[in-house]
């Protein structure tokens, strides 16, 4: 036997150190000289083995689901007061603009958030609509949204937030912004041509949030050969020109031969310069 030929214990200290697990596995206490000649029980050595296994396999799956749990519960805790303290901060923004003023922000790019091509948005995480709720007064509703597509509203007469389940949606989004997406989508591909023209330093365009890159103006058309799908404006961008911001009215030009316009707030030595936003289409007052 190869095995006694190479023993891995010394002579005489071999049985002493049989796994506990080999004398459940007998029927009776088994000496050296007659343990080949004992009955075993092999019935309950395998039970014994199968609930180990059974064991094993319930409780580190348990165990394991546990932890995640643990984990993304206190992963989703902060995520939720993050989110709420998001929205607090815009509201008291916004409010606090209203005063200042006494009127709502043409654009919210009056109070520092960057344009998004629906709306705008705090950090590319959470999307924010403004809509004047009534004509004779400055009350507003604040469509607040998250990434994963969780929507709710604000409504600045009762002060009170709202959700897709305990109301309406209150309106309809506007169907050229959601068009001039699809087009931006579509035109991100790596097949797509971009034609480059009139480039100069820039020394005037800013933003009031971070952005790719701003050290030149271009004109940049960028275009799918195979249907025509389409946009060109001006922007700024690094010398390399892969990554830009638009700014000011943009075209888009979709495979059937539409064409819409955005207008894509900027500053220029400091002034804003904004067009106002589309207005989207009331369905049901929030509030009512």
């Amino acid at each position: 036997d190869s095995r006694d030929a190479h023993p891995r214990h010394p002579p005489g200290q071999r049985q002493r150190h049989l796994p506990e697990i080999a004398s459940i596995c007998y029927s009776t206490p088994i000496s050296i000289m007659d343990r080949d000649l004992k009955s075993k029980n092999p019935i309950g050595c395998g039970v014994t083995i199968i609930t180990i296994i059974v064991t094993l396999a319930v409780i580190l799956p348990l165990s394991i689901f546990i932890l995640n749990w643990i984990a993304v519960s206190s992963m989703g805790r902060d995520a939720r007061k993050d989110y709420e303290k998001t929205r607090t901060e815009l509201i008291y923004e916004l409010d606090s603009f209203i005063n200042a003023n006494q009127r709502l922000p043409i654009v919210l790019s009056e109070i520092g958030l960057p344009q998004n091509t629906l709306s705008y948005d705090i950090e590319g995480v959470y999307y924010v609509t403004l809509i004047p709720d009534d004509p004779y007064d400055i009350s507003y509703i604040i469509k607040f949204s998250y990434h994963s597509g969780q929507d709710e509203y604000y409504i600045s007469k009762s002060r009170e937030w709202l959700n897709t389940y305990n109301m309406q949606t209150p309106f309809i989004e506007n169907d050229t912004l959601r068009k001039i997406d699809d087009i931006k989508l579509w035109l991100a591909s790596d097949h797509i041509v971009s034609n480059i023209d009139s480039i100069r330093p820039n020394t005037s365009i800013s933003f009031d949030f971070p952005i790719w890159a701003d050290d030149s103006i271009v004109f940049i058309k960028r275009y799918d050969p195979q249907n025509g799908i389409s946009m060109k404006g001006w922007a700024v961008s690094n010398g390399r020109f892969i990554l830009f911001n638009e700014f000011g009215n943009w075209e888009y030009r979709d495979n059937d031969g539409n064409v819409y316009h955005k207008f894509w707030n900027y500053k220029k030595n400091d002034s804003l310069i904004y067009r106002p936003d589309p207005k989207p289409q009331f369905i049901k007052s929030a509030h009512k």
